[in-house]
């Protein structure tokens, strides 16, 4: 079994946000999550608001109930 330790770097930072794939930019140390630079804040926006949407369609199916 593999696992990566989350650390404060690039990789383990990216390696927080939910995603299909992760991959390097060649000849630099940027990490991609899902083809977008992870250090953006465009992209952690993007997953924040993202995760809050699941949630509250969760929330509702349990309050529908």
């Amino acid at each position: 079994m593999q696992g990566l330790v989350p650390s404060y770097t690039k990789l383990g930072m990216a390696s927080l946000l939910p995603n299909k794939e992760l991959s390097r930019v060649k000849d630099s140390d940027d990490i991609l999550v899902d083809g977008q630079v992870s250090s953006s804040i465009k992209i952690e926006n993007y997953y924040y608001n993202k995760q809050i949407q699941i949630l509250l369609q969760l929330s509702m199916m349990i309050y529908t109930k």
